[in-house]
């Protein structure tokens, strides 16, 4: 009488069996939506951040062309120059990281409230077997449909991106080629 056309009857589950999953990290919460939360805010500070980053590329790139002329390698020049791009790299893209870390937090928290525990963390050894990991990985329709999933989000992201940047390297090419018919012709009138 339990199993009426296939269903079975079961138990609401009690506030401490809730409370005992929700500290063990298992909660309902979905993963589509995190990644939806995190991909749209990165598409929304790439666009926003796009004159400040392609202002930061243009800074660099002056700074780099225009000492090429009297550049001397050695260790302490390579060592600087390394330094300085780093730090670029840190600086222009410092934007976009802290929007998507706050909101990939905030798309976390709205699903399923803010609790901190360390159970979720706790290595279980008895979990860890080699063999059906590696099968889970490569060879199950999960992992089929997740690595579908993944590239058609890489190909909207690499076409959003060409769009984006597509118009400032054409502009930028146009500048250059604007340069150097500049120079050629203060060249000419000397």
């Amino acid at each position: 009488m339990a199993d009426i056309e296939g269903q079975e009857k079961t138990e609401q589950a009690t506030a401490k069996k809730l409370d005992e999953s929700r500290n063990k990290g298992q909660v309902a919460k979905s993963v589509e939506m995190s990644s939806f939360v995190v991909f749209s805010t990165g598409l929304i500070m790439i666009f926003v951040a796009k004159d400040f980053i392609g202002g930061q590329l243009s800074y660099l790139s002056k700074e780099i062309f225009s000492s090429l002329d009297v550049l001397t390698l050695n260790s302490s020049v390579v060592q600087l120059y390394a330094i300085k791009i780093t730090l670029f790299f840190f600086l222009t893209t410092a934007p976009v990281f802290i929007g998507l870390m706050i909101m990939a937090f905030a798309g976390n928290s709205a699903q399923v409230g803010y609790r901190f525990s360390t159970k979720a963390l706790e290595l279980k050894l008895d979990k860890l077997n080699f063999i059906s990991g590696f099968k889970n990985i490569f060879f199950s329709a999960k992992s089929f449909v997740e690595l579908s999933k993944s590239l058609l989000k890489l190909i909207f992201i690499g076409l959003f991106t060409y769009i984006v940047i597509k118009d400032m390297v054409i502009e930028s090419i146009e500048y250059s080629g604007n340069v150097i018919d500049s120079i050629t012709i203060s060249l000419i009138t000397i």
